[in-house]
């Protein structure tokens, strides 16, 4: 339900590994990441990251996405059903994942005397 905020379709919730894929894009991650699920141990860490950047792409707190990690089957409705709208993923996590460099200093002026 929450990619129908973000603007993909609504069957791809209930398309197994798909959905997984989708969820990362939601939240602004590569689509590789979905590899990691079926990595044992590693896809518990994962999941929490999913779910703190899918919380901050609809404007939540990190407190709201340890929600959703913890307790899936009452925080999705809230966002699918709630006031929550997509506002962007995470700045810094973007298509690639990278951080943006920060931008150039200011150039300083010489005055001779």
């Amino acid at each position: 339900m929450a990619a129908v905020h973000e603007g993909r379709p609504g069957w791809a919730a209930i398309v197994p590994i798909y959905n997984l894929y989708v969820l990362v894009k939601v939240a602004g991650r590569e689509g590789w990441w979905v590899i990691l699920y079926f990595i044992p141990f590693v896809n518990i860490v994962v999941w929490f990251i999913v779910s703190v950047d899918v919380a901050k792409s609809f404007g939540k707190s990190a407190g709201f996405g340890i929600g959703i990690a913890l307790l899936s089957f009452i925080f999705i409705p809230i966002l699918a059903f709630g006031d929550a709208q997509y506002v962007g993923a995470r700045p810094g996590t973007g298509a690639t994942g990278a951080t943006q460099p920060p931008p150039p200093p200011p150039p300083l002026s010489s005055y001779s005397s």
